[in-house]
């Protein structure tokens, strides 16, 4: 038995109620936009997006974040926190590269 959920989604590109990218991290709308135009634009964001989180220290982690995080969010990654998530957090793009055809 598989089961999913999610806290926060996306609407259907397509969908009435939709008002595209309103309100996404400027990271998130350059990722949907490489995707959009397929599996070499995608991969090739995603491969330049991790070089830049594979040395990232405590101290970047906010900063690395950009856009993705909210302003609580930043000032909640620092000290040790943001270490054990600088150290701990291997960056792999094997599962971001299931593109749906």
């Amino acid at each position: 038995m598989w089961a999913a959920a999610t806290i926060a989604s996306v609407a259907p590109s397509a969908s009435p109620v939709s008002t595209g990218f309103a309100g996404m991290g400027q990271e998130n709308i350059d990722e949907f936009g490489a995707a959009l135009k397929g599996e070499a634009a995608i991969s090739e964001f995603l491969e330049k997006a991790a070089a830049g989180l594979r040395a990232v220290t405590g101290g970047e982690v906010a900063a690395a974040l950009g856009g993705l995080v909210t302003e609580v969010d930043r000032n909640a990654l620092t000290g040790e926190f943001a270490e054990v998530l600088a150290e701990s957090s291997p960056i792999s793009l094997d599962g971001h590269r299931r593109v749906a055809r």
